[in-house]
């Protein structure tokens, strides 16, 4: 994932390589994340495809600039509370489009132990989950567990239709390749 931010002059990266613990616009709450790079970047020269490998997706170039403008340029929007995207792209292309911004490349990092939760899903506090010691399977893990056991149950005392959607159903998990 990419971050951007404005370069504040003579000041380095916000967040230099290694672990941070940050808000994310468009995420809720905070994220441990692991800088795997930074360099920084003149605003103009920011393609749209670039764009779109930053966070929140925007759907063109233009509406990333009115995002860039809305969340950098508060001054600005307090001034101009009703501006439509295309106002903030011109402030965009007035104000921000000669400076340079920070691009900070990163990779979300594990919050801790993926545990069974007791009422539904996961947790990653161990007092919140149904057993603190085993920490659950990944989906592959479990897909292959079920096909194993539904080929043993296959095997013994089922009825030849249960035996037969066993089978199926162990051929289609080893076909996606979950054996």
């Amino acid at each position: 994932m990419i971050h951007r931010l404005p370069v504040t002059e003579g000041e380095p990266c916000p967040y230099p390589l290694g672990e941070h613990t940050i808000p994310l616009l468009g995420l809720n709450g905070t994220h441990r994340i692991r800088v795997t790079a930074f360099s920084t970047q003149r605003l103009a020269l920011v393609t749209y495809q670039e764009a779109k490998r930053e966070l929140g997706h925007h759907r063109s170039q233009s509406a990333w600039r009115a995002a860039w403008v809305r969340r950098h340029d508060k001054t600005w929007c307090r001034r101009h509370p009703t501006a439509s995207d295309a106002d903030c792209a011109r402030r965009f292309s007035e104000a921000w489009s000669q400076r340079d911004c920070w691009v900070i490349e990163f990779v979300f990092v594990e919050k801790g132990p993926r545990l069974l939760a007791r009422k539904s899903g996961y947790t990653s506090a161990r007092y919140n989950s149904i057993d603190p010691d085993v920490e659950a399977v990944d989906e592959a893990t479990l897909t292959r567990y079920a096909a194993q056991e539904l080929e043993r149950r296959a095997r013994v005392g089922l009825t030849a239709e249960e035996r037969r959607r066993a089978r199926k159903r162990a051929r289609t998990a080893s076909a996606l390749g979950y054996e």
